[in-house]
């Protein structure tokens, strides 16, 4: 081998590898919409833990916010294809209602107001229930991390539980079929089952990416957090639901009080 060609086979290689994105596919740029959504879900959902251990990159709090959310607007779609089935009870409710003479003019339609309002929330509290799951996420996920000598931050904390909205995108396949008897319920709380199981390999991966545990204690970590926000959301649900039974039966009793004194 001459001189020059030696030379030239001992220099450094200009052959560069094919770039790799890096962090999540939400918030790569250059993708587009249908790419970064169902990438990330497809990510998390088969590789949670080296999914979420990646988080530990900056990122945007906002851009997990947007993903949770339409993440949540897919899980839910079989309830909002059937919204308009459910709209048409408060309106049957309510002509029978306003044409009960026992009932009054005004009760009447008050009842049809109070029934339609309620119908006509279900997409908010839908939406914004799934968003105080996440945000319990990451709340719970930070405390119990820094306890366990964690040290990552809070913002990394719930944007990396923000994404964990990613699992409830297959929530809509056993929502379509939550209506058969018995089959439908027990595929239904069944998911439910393994996406609480889920979560913890989740946080199993934030923990050791985002806050450098060990493997003991990001177990640890990863088997509380998704108990004690399973308890705040049953909680939560409760809460609401009493909240909401409270004020309907409150303002239909001062309702129909008014309604006799006239």
């Amino acid at each position: 081998m001459t001189e020059e060609a030696r030379s030239t086979a001992l220099a450094p290689s200009t052959f560069e590898a094919p770039s790799v994105d890096v962090g999540i596919a939400w918030e790569t740029e250059g993708r587009g919409f249908f790419s970064r959504f169902l990438g990330t879900v497809w990510s998390a959902t088969t590789a949670p833990i080296e999914t979420f251990s990646g988080l530990a990159e900056p990122g945007s709090l906002w851009a997990a916010l947007r993903f949770t959310l339409m993440a949540s607007l897919v899980g839910w779609l079989p309830m909002w294809l059937i919204l308009p089935c459910l709209a048409a009870l408060p309106m049957f409710v309510g002509m029978i209602a306003m044409a009960s003479p026992e009932a009054g003019d005004l009760l009447g339609r008050f009842g049809a107001g109070m029934l339609c309002a309620s119908v006509a929330a279900i997409p908010i509290f839908l939406l914004l229930f799934s968003l105080y799951v996440e945000l319990c996420y990451g709340a719970v996920f930070f405390v119990l991390a820094r306890l366990a000598g964690g040290t990552g931050g809070l913002i990394q904390s719930v944007r990396a539980m923000l994404y964990t909205g990613a699992i409830r995108t297959w929530l809509c396949i056993p929502l379509f079929i939550t209506w058969i008897p018995f089959v439908g319920m027990l595929l239904h709380w069944g998911s439910r089952l393994l996406m609480l199981v889920w979560s913890g390999f989740a946080v199993y991966g934030a923990a050791k990416g985002i806050h450098g545990l060990t493997h003991e204690r990001a177990l640890g970590v990863s088997v509380a957090t998704p108990l004690i926000v399973f308890g705040l959301a049953i909680g939560g649900v409760l809460t609401l639901a009493f909240t909401i039974a409270f004020l309907i039966v409150g303002s239909a009793a001062g309702v129909m009080g008014l309604v006799e004194s006239v």
